[in-house]
């Protein structure tokens, strides 16, 4: 099943070039929608795994689809030519408009597909929305730290990513929600697994 990705943006031009960049990668592009209101009603009614957002949409903060997405615990990136305005989002992945297609895919692969896959294999069910946010954040910090390392693996780091969803969640279920922490105990999982591929003896087979 393909990934889908919402995307909201108001200038035509970069919303279909976003679209067609997201599409040569395999995601399914829910829109692109240039309003609130759209982007709303698709957060309320359709099944999607990320969203790539502007920041302002023709003047209008897109705040109100950011609380949207947190409420259903579904993960986003900005893609925006006013940094200035990222405001209480400063923690989220930011893009600067004009952004190019590898920024953008980097940027959406490292956010929002190993994020949702890792910690959705581990009980997504089980966490309240505001919880998985930050489970998913935690990993895609830690996934981000070490993208080149994960990608010369010869399973592309999934059983690095795998080791660290358990980490998070094992640490979540004792109560931890803490975001830095939880990141930090992601990192070191991520790390303790590469360290171990790289041993003569202890090297993870694909699979």
């Amino acid at each position: 099943m393909a990934t889908r990705i919402l995307i909201v943006e108001d200038e035509p031009i970069l919303a279909l070039n976003y679209a067609s960049i997201l599409e040569d990668t395999g995601c399914e592009v829910i829109g692109p929608v240039s309003t609130i209101s759209k982007g709303i009603k698709i957060i309320e009614r359709e099944h999607i795994d990320g969203a790539v957002l502007d920041i302002d949409l023709g003047g209008v903060p897109v705040d109100p689809i950011v609380t949207a997405l947190q409420q259903k615990g579904i993960p986003y990136i900005f893609v925006s030519a006013f940094p200035d305005r990222i405001g209480p989002y400063k923690d989220a992945v930011f893009l600067e408009k004009p952004c190019t297609a590898a920024e953008l895919i980097k940027a959406v692969n490292a956010l929002v597909l190993p994020a949702r896959r890792e910690v959705d294999d581990f009980g997504a069910g089980a966490w309240d929305p505001p919880t998985l946010v930050i489970l998913r954040q935690a990993i895609a910090d830690a996934c981000a730290m070490y993208q080149p390392d994960l990608g010369r693996q010869r399973d592309e780091g999934k059983a690095a990513l795998r080791n660290a969803a358990r980490a998070v969640a094992d640490l979540a279920l004792a109560g931890v929600r803490d975001g830095e922490r939880l990141t930090n105990y992601a990192r070191l999982a991520i790390g303790s697994s590469l360290a171990s591929d790289e041993a003569p003896s202890g090297k993870i087979e694909a699979g």
